[in-house]
């Protein structure tokens, strides 16, 4: 999954799906570079 904000929002939505994934009992790579988040699902 890729998401990229040109709101300056990729702090909160790294936020929210390292939330998620500790909800849901998922293990997750959230890694954030410049204005894009990548998760990954190993």
């Amino acid at each position: 999954m890729h998401y990229e904000s040109e709101r300056g929002l990729v702090a909160l939505m790294a936020g929210l799906v390292r939330g998620v994934g500790k909800y849901y009992g998922e293990h997750l790579n959230v890694s954030t570079a410049g204005n894009a988040v990548h998760i990954q699902f190993p």
